[in-house]
């Protein structure tokens, strides 16, 4: 699996990666159904998404400030771009490292050495 950056999102494309969950909350649509909305981060930018879908298989699988292994498809809402998520997972380096994972490619970092910045 190649993770794609969130900066790299383009409408109607497929996506797998990891993110950082920033909030996660349980939400009903009108017609009463349950659905997950997220918002997700990493070190290129974030955006919200959406689990439509086994809302109770996933819900309890990670909470907000994990990061996560998610698959999905970039889609639109209100001209923002907008994932529509189809499964979300808490990422470990464990399970994940092998396909990429690791904390650093999810926080922004700075180049300037830290004695620079605190002159």
């Amino acid at each position: 699996m190649k993770p794609i950056q969130i900066s790299d999102f383009k409408l109607g494309r497929s996506i797998q990666g990891f993110y950082l969950c920033k909030e996660k909350h349980l939400r009903y649509t009108r017609s009463g159904d349950i659905f997950l909305d997220i918002v997700l981060s990493d070190s290129t930018g974030m955006i919200s998404g959406k689990l439509w879908d086994m809302v109770e298989q996933f819900q309890d699988r990670f909470t907000s400030g994990d990061p996560v292994a998610v698959k999905g498809k970039v889609t639109e809402f209100n001209n923002n771009l907008q994932l529509t998520v189809t499964q979300v997972n808490q990422a470990t380096h464990r399970q994940y490292g092998k396909y990429g994972f690791s904390l650093d490619l999810l926080i922004s970092s700075v180049e300037e050495p830290l004695n620079d910045l605190w002159s």
